[in-house]
């Protein structure tokens, strides 16, 4: 059964999302590893694919919302060469860290009212990606691609949702997962912006009506900030996705907000070792792993290409090699056969000559 994986690691959980490419049929499931080690989290994906009875050598792997910094930017031009060079030039003034400790991808979204283009940026400390991708070599699963939360998302809303979003307006996607939310504003056409909100459905368990009063100040100021940087146009619609324990939840943020509220449907989960997670997201990582070999905003880490080339290489001459042994053996058995019949053909002349020889013995 050819089969799809994505997966996720933070700090509190390892998400998994397994789809079957010929029938499309999606199972999720989660893990926590809250406080553990490297070798811990190692121990717990191998344990977890063991118990699903995953077989995946190759897997995408999602990077959550919250270890990616996402800048828009406006620059003055309309050729997908020279903005990629402007990126390339000064995207070390655009995050305080030196260009060889990030990874980064862009997303062209369509010109603003001053004919610049306006631009998605999204930048991972290449540790980070490092760090993952150890972990789950060691797991022995091998890094294929390397896919971004936000889109995944994006992806799954869309997907899910199709028939809700409005033609022409736009939209918020508001994902609540255990440690942080996701806040996206987007349109049919894609998503246009982003941001990492540092509360999640922990922290506003913990707090009841404060950490719900605080997201909702974050929200707030997340629609300030779009407004004054890029498109003063109030969205029409929430898509709220996620955790599902949090009371009064989707009223409240519809009062507060005067936008109305949906629920996205959320990814089917699969039962794993612990019980379900009420308080994480896993539509992202659905999103990514249905997605496949859509990219969209991807990364792409030297050393993992490296190997993936090896990997490709490696395969291509193992097929070549083993259609060349293929070859060498019937043209083997095909020589091997002629001389076997010229043997068999001249043991029996030899029969006969000899049987011949006897009856003209006494004629001779």
């Amino acid at each position: 059964m050819m089969t799809s994986v994505g997966i996720e690691i933070n700090k509190q959980y390892v998400k998994l999302a397994v789809v079957n490419k010929g029938t499309k049929h999606l199972d999720c499931f989660a893990g926590s590893v809250e406080s553990f080690t490297d070798e811990q989290v190692i121990q717990k994906i191998i344990d977890m694919l063991r118990g699903q009875k995953i077989k995946a050598k190759g897997v995408t792997l999602c990077l959550s919302r919250d270890s990616v910094t996402v800048r828009n930017l406006h620059l003055p031009s309309r050729s997908t060469k020279e903005i990629a060079q402007m990126i390339d030039l000064h995207i070390a003034r655009v995050v305080p860290y030196k260009k060889e400790e990030i990874v980064f991808s862009h997303q062209f979204l369509g010109a603003d009212e001053m004919g610049y283009a306006r631009v998605l940026l999204a930048i991972v400390q290449i540790e980070v990606i490092r760090r993952l991708a150890r972990i789950l070599e060691k797991a022995g699963l091998f890094v294929e691609q390397i896919s971004f939360s936000s889109w995944g998302l994006w992806q799954w809303v869309n997907k899910n949702c199709h028939a809700q979003i409005t033609q022409g307006e736009m939209h918020i996607i508001l994902d609540v997962d255990s440690l942080f939310s996701d806040f996206i504003i987007f349109s049919q056409q894609g998503f246009l912006f982003t941001r990492s909100i540092g509360i999640g459905s922990s922290s506003i368990r913990q707090s009841s009506q404060q950490g719900l009063v605080k997201l909702i100040g974050e929200l707030k100021q997340s629609l300030v900030i779009f407004y004054n940087e890029e498109i003063n146009k109030k969205p029409v619609k929430i898509f709220l996705s996620g955790a599902t324990d949090i009371p009064n939840f989707p009223a409240s943020l519809e009062a507060e907000l005067g936008i109305p509220v949906k629920a996205v449907p959320a990814a089917h989960l699969r039962e794993g070792l612990n019980s379900l997670p009420t308080d994480a997201s896993l539509n992202a990582l659905a999103g990514v792993a249905l997605a496949g070999e859509e990219k969209g905003l991807s990364f792409i880490l030297p050393e993992i290409q490296i190997k993936k080339s090896i990997r490709d290489k490696t395969r291509e001459l193992i097929i070549v090699g083993s259609f060349t042994v293929y070859i060498l053996f019937l043209s083997c058995a095909i020589f091997l056969g002629k001389i076997y019949n010229q043997q068999a053909y001249l043991r029996r002349l030899t029969q006969n000559y000899g049987r011949i020889e006897r009856q003209m013995g006494d004629l001779m």
